[in-house]
């Protein structure tokens, strides 16, 4: 037989410690789980907004320069993040510059990022693809650009901004100053002290050339890769870890409680007995007698 569980014991002190902490600690986990989910729907606009623009049919560049900002947030309707470019000029092969930490199919290598330059005398990076490790030296004589004025499409990138604050000092960087034959980014910011003509706040990813590239190099570069990430499954993990905390405090709670009220019991059983044993009178001779 079973009394009512106790659960007085959740006053003291150490448990009202491990109650807490458990409370906190589940609101951090759900917290983290919510943070995920939006990251998720972030992801899913974000890639919405990019398929969008990469099926869309190729405007001029200077449609694009004129219709759409640059430093506008990716999915703001205005953005001109990845939008699909034609645009005509001639390559610059001996300003370009390699963009570090690129592969292909494994493979490590570089990004050659040629200035195309345009009729109005401004200039867009182009990234025309992957060479070799090997060919570390610009311009890359293997991955020559056609001479004379070519047509291009891609997709308009934004600048990509070195890293700061915390993730500064775990990021790879370039000098701060002075000209840059090998870059871990496409930046025009940082790159435009190194040419004598302007460049445009934005980078292109190549697409298609005409004419075309002789040679197999440079490898032209894959589309975006669109995905929604981790996140889904960085949700399941929190709040499976949130329920399993809760749950396993729960049980701990509720086996102490079961354990007090089982040792009520038995005290009142001992102490019923040992009172019974008390008021029993004894028989003469001091010998208890028996049924």
């Amino acid at each position: 037989m079973r009394g009512p569980r106790d659960f007085r014991f959740l006053l003291r002190p150490r448990w009202l410690i491990g109650t807490v902490t458990v409370v906190l600690a589940a609101a951090v986990m759900i917290n983290l789980g919510l943070w995920q989910i939006r990251r998720l729907h972030q992801r899913i606009d974000r890639n919405h907004a990019i398929e969008a623009r990469i099926h869309a049919p190729a405007q001029s560049l200077g449609q694009i320069l004129a219709r759409y900002r640059i430093g506008a947030p990716l999915t703001a309707p205005d953005s001109a993040a990845y939008r699909h470019v034609a645009v005509s000029g001639t390559y610059d092969a001996a300003d370009e510059v390699l963009l570090r930490s690129r592969s292909e199919g494994g493979n490590p290598g570089f990004h050659v990022l040629t200035p195309l330059k345009l009729a109005d005398g401004k200039a867009l990076l182009v990234d025309r693809g992957w060479v070799p490790y090997t060919d570390n030296a610009p311009p890359v004589p293997a991955a020559a650009p056609p001479a004379g004025t070519v047509t291009l499409t891609g997709l308009l990138r934004r600048p990509e901004p070195e890293p700061s604050g915390f993730f500064k000092g775990i990021s790879p960087d370039d000098p701060a100053t002075g000209p840059l034959k090998r870059t871990f980014y496409a930046n025009p910011h940082r790159l435009q002290g190194q040419f004598s003509f302007p460049l445009i706040d934005a980078y292109l990813q190549l697409s298609t050339q005409s004419p075309a590239q002789t040679g197999e190099l440079p490898v032209t570069p894959d589309p975006p890769v669109l995905t929604n990430g981790p996140h889904l499954s960085y949700t399941i993990q929190w709040f499976s870890f949130m329920l399993i905390t809760v749950i396993g405090y729960a049980v701990a709670v509720d086996r102490r409680a079961r354990e007090r009220a089982q040792e009520s019991i038995d005290a009142a059983a001992a102490g019923s007995t040992g009172d019974a044993a008390r008021r029993e009178p004894p028989t003469p001779g001091g010998v208890p007698s028996g049924d």
